[in-house]
């Protein structure tokens, strides 16, 4: 995001010196000085992560529960139960993680940045008395 408030996406950024030079996503080379940058943010989504772990918690589940069969007639497809079960849990985690986003900030400029913290009550050592503190930094 520029000082304008205008949001910039883009597929590649490098930095050299007080420039910034980017690809911007109809792939048209620009730059812009990091004097006008006001954050980059790096986006994604979590397709990946989510497949994994609910494949894996699919996979786990169905053999904890293929364990305990007795013959019935499910017991000669146990082995394809447990795949169907782990693929077919894999893909919805895909599709769950593709409409989850995560955002990690990358840079944030000094010169705009600003701070709110509240101190959670703490115990100052050699004081007698407890504090909570508001912290305003612009």
């Amino acid at each position: 995001m520029n000082d304008d408030g205008v949001i910039i996406q883009f597929k590649q950024l490098s930095c050299h010196n007080d420039t910034v030079y980017f690809t911007n996503i109809n792939g048209v080379p620009q730059q812009m000085a990091v004097a006008n940058i006001l954050t980059v943010v790096k986006t994604g989504n979590n397709a990946v992560t989510m497949s994994v772990i609910m494949g894996l918690g699919a996979l786990l589940g169905s053999v904890i529960g293929t364990t305990s069969w007795d013959g019935t007639s499910l017991e000669d497809k146990k082995g394809a139960f447990i795949a169907g079960m782990t693929i077919g849990f894999t893909v919805l985690g895909g599709l769950i993680g593709l409409l989850t986003k995560k955002h990690k900030e990358v840079y944030m400029n000094p010169d705009f940045a600003f701070d709110f913290k509240i101190s959670p009550l703490a115990y100052k050592p050699g004081e007698k008395y407890y504090t909570v503190g508001l912290k305003i930094r612009f």
